[in-house]
């Protein structure tokens, strides 16, 4: 009626029920609180008449619990909301009361609930836990809720120990799992790093410093001609010819000038002088055809006089210098040429552009923009590094109003070491 098994096949396994001598003697549970499909007394073997009754109770025995599984939930969860710091252990006992209520087991035999630790039926005396069948299962059931651990979880704080036995007492794996974080504020009266620059050290700030040193040396070298300058073998040796002409007592040279024109070529001289580098002398002749003429120029520490004989006058300090070292000194495009002989020299041969100024004023065509370039090519002993010759080509300059394709001056190391006295001429 139940499981629809052969009623044989039942009778035939039934030895352990039919073992129990005097089922007189068996007292069940006083309460029938959880019977739902067998009455408190032993049934027997006949079929219960009532099948629908039969069937009606339970199911209406098993809704109910169902119902009163999710309200004891619902009362759960909302103890479990309004009392969080309530101590574990109270929410276990809870728990173990509830699971006793809605955790039931059911006879196989007759059906009667029991609670979920009982061992043997309180209706049948039989053995519980074996194999349910028909109705009489745990279908209805509400799902198993999840214990708490029966020991309430250990937390210590810092601020529960005393500074020895904070380092002293042993420390099981879930109390070294559960430490509180570690508390790298600063005590007061010392100072907070804030991670900035404000906080460096001074090893921060030399390497800081260190850093920005290569940058800029980077950037000299990439962008304004540092390589060059350091690393072109052309380069040092004119700087140090430059340097040698300097450390001379003085020295002279002799010049011979070439002006070419659409019309032809004239030439003209004249001489250098120079003693130290604040002082120096020019004087340049040129052969123009019916109009010869003569420039000088003296520089003597920071001012230089322009003019000739009786008509010197001070020049323009922005436009106008006599400074021959500026022949060495300022030349930017050095490429080096085959060496060559020059008299008794052998000489390093080296071609550069130099400043304009220089010859702009020395040639006496004074502040003009038409000067587009100048080209020096010059002859320094391997020896000695003398200067011993020297071009400079002027290119698109004007004198007297007429343009002039190319002046060359011709400069040849006539003597050295030799005092000139030289003196402002006003």
């Amino acid at each position: 009626m139940k499981c629809g098994k052969d009623m044989e096949a039942a009778r035939s396994s039934s030895s352990a029920f039919d073992s129990v001598e005097d089922p007189a003697t068996f007292t069940p549970l006083g309460d029938d609180e959880y019977a739902r499909l067998a009455p408190t007394t032993r049934a027997p073997r006949e079929p219960v008449g009532d099948v629908a009754s039969y069937k009606e109770a339970a199911a209406a025995a098993a809704l109910q619990a169902q119902r009163d599984s999710e309200d004891t939930q619902k009362a759960e969860q909302t103890q479990r909301d309004a009392h969080q710091a309530a101590p574990l252990a109270e929410i276990d006992q809870r728990r173990k009361v509830t699971d006793f209520v809605t955790m039931k087991q059911f006879c196989s035999r007759c059906g009667m609930a029991n609670p979920h630790d009982q061992r043997f039926c309180k209706n049948c005396g039989s053995a519980l836990g074996e194999a349910p069948g028909g109705m009489a299962d745990r279908s209805f059931e509400a799902p198993p809720q999840i214990q708490a651990p029966a020991t309430p979880i250990e937390t210590t704080s810092l601020s529960d120990l005393s500074p020895s036995s904070a380092y002293s007492a042993p420390v099981g794996p879930e109390k070294a799992r559960r430490r509180p974080p570690r508390d790298h504020t600063r005590k007061s009266g010392r100072a907070v790093r804030t991670g900035g620059m404000s906080d460096w050290d001074a090893r921060q700030w030399l390497g800081l410093t260190a850093v920005v040193i290569v940058v800029v040396a980077l950037a000299y070298m990439t962008f304004f001609g540092g390589f060059n300058a350091i690393f072109n073998r052309v380069n040092r040796n004119i700087r140090k010819a430059g340097a040698t002409m300097e450390k001379l007592p003085g020295f002279q040279f002799s010049l011979s000038n070439i002006y070419e024109l659409d019309q032809g070529q004239y030439g003209g001289g004249g001489h250098v002088l120079f003693e130290t580098p604040d002082k120096s002398a020019w004087e340049v002749k040129r052969d123009t055809p019916g109009n010869p003429q003569v420039q000088g120029t003296i520089q003597v520490a920071q001012k230089t006089y322009v003019g000739s004989g009786g008509t010197w006058q001070p020049g323009d300090p922005a436009t106008t210098t006599g400074n021959v070292l500026l022949m060495w000194q300022q030349f930017s495009g050095s490429e080096a040429l085959p060496n060559e002989s020059f008299g008794t020299h052998t000489c390093f041969h080296y071609k550069y552009r130099m400043t304009p100024e220089l010859m702009k004023t020395v040639l006496g065509v004074g502040g003009q923009q038409g000067v587009s370039d100048v080209i020096t090519e010059t002859w320094i002993d391997t020896t000695t590094f003398q200067v011993v010759h020297q071009t400079a080509q002027v290119f698109g300059a004007q004198v007297d109003g007429a343009k002039i394709m190319k002046i060359t001056l011709v400069m040849d190391l006539v003597e050295a070491g030799k005092p000139y006295g030289i003196k402002p001429p006003m």
